[in-house]
C-alpha cells in the first residue's frame, strides 16, 4: 500500500510539473505580431508572383510556348488568380528555370522541358480554378 501511495505521489508531481512547464511555454499572440506575420507572407507571395511574371516575359520562355502552341497571354493573365498554395506548387520550377539562365547561357533541352511543364501546370491550375 505504501508503494502504491509513493508511486501515485510521484506520478502526481510529474504531471503537475509537466503542466507548469507547458503553461510557461504557451503564450498569446499579440494582434501586432499576427498582423506582421500576415503582411510578411502576403509580401512573400507577391514577390513570388513577380518572379513568375518575370520568367513569363523572357524571350526563351515565349519561344518555347510558341513552339508548343501554348497561349502565354492566358497564362500571364492567370498569374494574379493563383492562390498562395498554387503558387507554392509552381515556384520550384520557376526557381529552377530562373537559375538555369544565368549569364546569358543558352537553354538546353531539359530547361525547355521545364518551361513547358511550368506553363502547363499554370494553365491547368488556371483552368481548374
Amino acid at each position: 500500500m505504501r508503494t502504491t501511495s509513493i508511486t501515485l505521489s510521484v506520478l502526481v508531481l510529474l504531471l503537475a510539473s509537466a503542466t507548469g512547464a507547458w503553461a510557461q511555454e504557451s503564450r498569446v499572440v499579440q494582434p501586432e505580431e499576427l498582423r506582421a506575420a500576415v503582411t510578411e507572407r502576403a509580401n512573400e507571395v507577391e514577390a513570388e508572383r513577380e518572379q513568375l511574371r518575370a520568367i513569363l516575359e523572357r524571350a526563351d520562355v515565349q519561344e518555347v510556348a510558341d513552339r508548343q502552341g501554348i497561349d502565354l497571354e492566358r497564362i500571364r493573365n492567370g498569374v494574379g488568380t493563383l492562390s498562395a498554395s498554387q503558387l507554392q506548387q509552381v515556384m520550384p520550377l520557376v526557381r529552377t528555370i530562373a537559375g538555369d539562365h544565368v549569364g546569358g547561357q543558352v537553354l538546353n533541352i531539359s530547361a525547355a522541358t521545364l518551361i513547358v511543364v511550368l506553363l502547363l501546370v499554370i494553365l491547368l491550375v488556371i483552368v481548374a480554378s
